[in-house]
């Protein structure tokens, strides 16, 4: 199943600061590869997508030049943001043209069957209670509710998300977007959610295995 992916590396890595104060977070070493080939890396290892299906998103330069030069990726140079949702605005320019895609976060190994999976949206999870993750609850394997750092169930996601172009278009030009955004954050989770509502049906998949990577204490451990 050949799909699109933005592979988001626009974070500001804050909590990786103190111990790398010059390196962006993407290109942060763990067992000697940066963090951002290894989530390039599962993507072709799942087979979630072909390497020129794979467009990485970024504001940093040395980022972006580690991803033409080494991955040999596309790349999309953005504005900084606050929060995934707002990267994947910024990149409205690629996804609206497509029927769906996925996003992918930077700082995540996975390794999960895709050939497996019929289904056109799905999303992959790890059994975890780790209250730093995100957590799906499901009915018949399809996925009912997303809800954001809240172990509703064991099914924690990865940091992989399926979307629907025209409902995220739908759902930025609407009124539940403008109302949310001048309250809190919005998350990615806001998002899954709506589709949801709106009837997409998103399937569950286990991943075989899955590493974070998201915080300095994430590089310390096997």
């Amino acid at each position: 199943m050949e799909k699109n992916i933005l592979l988001l590396a626009n974070g500001k890595g804050t909590r990786f600061k103190s111990d790398y104060p010059k390196t962006p977070k993407p290109l942060i070493p763990y067992k000697n590869k940066p963090l951002i080939r290894w989530s390039f890396e599962s993507i072709l290892d799942s087979e979630l997508a072909e390497a020129n299906k794979i467009t990485i998103v970024s504001n940093n330069n040395l980022t972006l030049e580690y991803a033409k030069n080494s991955l040999m990726a596309k790349t999309l140079q953005i504005n900084p943001t606050n929060s995934p949702a707002e990267t994947l605005l910024e990149c409205k320019c690629n996804w609206q043209d497509w029927e769906y895609f996925y996003t992918v976060d930077c700082d995540v190994s996975f390794r999960f069957n895709s050939k497996n999976v019929t289904e056109k949206y799905f999303m992959p999870t790890t059994q975890s209670s780790n209250p730093a993750y995100s957590y799906v609850n499901a009915e018949n394997n399809n996925i009912t509710e997303i809800s954001e750092k809240n172990t509703i169930s064991k099914n924690a996601v990865i940091g992989v998300y399926p979307f629907n172009a025209r409902l995220l278009k739908k759902y930025f030009d609407g009124n539940l977007f403008n109302s949310t955004k001048c309250s809190r954050e919005i998350y990615l989770s806001d998002i899954i959610n709506y589709q949801i509502k709106a009837g997409l049906r998103i399937a569950l998949v286990r991943c075989q295995d899955f590493k974070p990577l998201g915080v300095p204490t994430d590089l310390l451990t096997q």
